[in-house]
């Protein structure tokens, strides 16, 4: 398995939790590498996002093709250090599409790439490739599984081991897990020979400081959850017999965590009418056909967005005939709206579109309103095209 970087993202982003399927995209997955898994991580968080709504910005770009969702990230959203070589970015890609998915159920037997058609442009530093539809569909509605994890948290665990480990601990946040020496080495992706003596029996104690300890450390210094764990033994009277299991017990860390995410988790299990002031919620309800649905995947950030805003209803109704005129419908219209005025009230980040504003010659005012109302409908289009909410 490759070496890791100690290297820490250069523009990591804001902190978020995504849904990770852990089943569909380590199990049976042993041999990736760190950069492999981050890259994974990163397509799931766009595709996370767009289950909530929010388009992605800047470089990134995820769009939607006839069979497969064209994605568009920078070099180092996955390679953190800025002296990443052409081979090294190459081999991951590469390796990543020899992997392959598998999907069968009594009706039918289907296999593909993780990603297809992979692209590098060095001069850009950005890389590109396709996730086929079946796959981004499977990503997004795969229920068993989905659990929890702090983005930030496991894209800077500095081996693939410790990523591993904190998807299983935090899956598992409650479960005695017990393990036997050769599920465990196939789990992590070890190969069957390695960490084996003369005799063929396998090394523990190898394991245990190669493996298990800088893992655990890992996890200790930066995780919400972390683990504990004993090996059990043939015969449980003899603490000599030999080794045949490892039992992992997760712990938690309240202290590690975000404090702005579990604001958020917190936030996610109150109602909608209760966590909205009821002008608001009514105007949502009302007006836009905002319910529950609705409503409940998007509530923490209409809620910022209220919180911002000093007018919420006078906003809101200044804006009703755009959003009944765009292309989309009026209430993908106007939560799309308001992420973008979140990022305006906070300041936090510049929109590609006033970039290009100051590089291009003035444009007369009705044509810098059309073409902002262009923008918006195509941005919106494309954060809710995949809303299983609106299908």
């Amino acid at each position: 398995m490759a070496a890791a970087s100690q290297a820490t993202p250069q523009n990591p982003g804001q902190n978020r939790h995504i849904n990770v399927p852990f089943k569909i995209s380590w199990s049976r997955q042993p041999d990736m590498s760190i950069h492999e898994q981050r890259l994974l991580l990163r397509i799931m968080e766009y595709c996370q996002a767009q289950i909530n709504g929010v388009a992605t910005k800047g470089i990134c770009q995820v769009t939607p093709n006839h069979k497969t969702v064209e994605i568009t990230m920078p070099l180092s959203d996955v390679f953190f250090s800025r002296r990443v070589s052409p081979k090294e970015a190459e081999e991951c890609l590469l390796s990543l599409h020899r992997h392959t998915f598998q999907f069968q159920d009594k009706n039918m037997w289907w296999s593909c790439g993780y990603i297809e058609h992979p692209e590098v442009r060095f001069g850009q530093r950005i890389m590109s490739f396709g996730v086929y539809h079946r796959l981004w569909e499977i990503i997004k509605a795969y229920a068993e599984g989905f659990h929890k994890v702090e983005l930030n948290k496991a894209l800077n665990l500095p081996t693939s081991y410790a990523i591993r480990f904190y998807l299983l601990v935090s899956e598992n946040k409650t479960d005695r897990m017990e393990m036997s020496v050769d599920v465990f080495k196939n789990w992590l992706g070890i190969p069957e020979d390695k960490y084996r003596d003369k005799k063929g029996n396998h090394r523990i104690d190898n394991l245990e400081e190669r493996i298990i300890k800088p893992s655990k450390q890992s996890l200790d210094e930066s995780c919400p959850y972390t683990f504990t764990y004993s090996k059990v033994r043939e015969n449980p009277r003899n603490p000599k017999s030999r080794v045949v299991a490892f039992e992992f017990v997760p712990v938690e860390q309240p202290h590690m965590k975000d404090p702005e995410l579990e604001r958020k988790r917190l936030i996610s299990e109150i109602a909608p009418s209760f966590l909205l002031s009821p002008e608001v919620y009514d105007y949502l309800k009302t007006n836009y056909g905002m319910t529950g649905p609705f409503l409940n995947p998007r509530k923490a950030k209409i809620k910022q967005w209220e919180d911002l805003e000093a007018d919420p209803l006078g906003w809101l109704a200044a804006r009703r005939r755009l959003a009944h005129e765009a292309s989309t419908e009026p209430r993908n219209y106007i939560f799309g709206a308001m992420c973008r005025r979140i990022d305006e009230l906070l300041g936090r980040e510049e929109t590609s579109q006033d970039m290009d504003a100051r590089s291009s010659p003035p444009q007369p005012l009705q044509a810098q309103i059309e073409m902002k109302r262009k923008v918006d409908d195509l941005s919106n289009e494309l954060a809710n095209l995949f809303n299983p909410y609106d299908h």
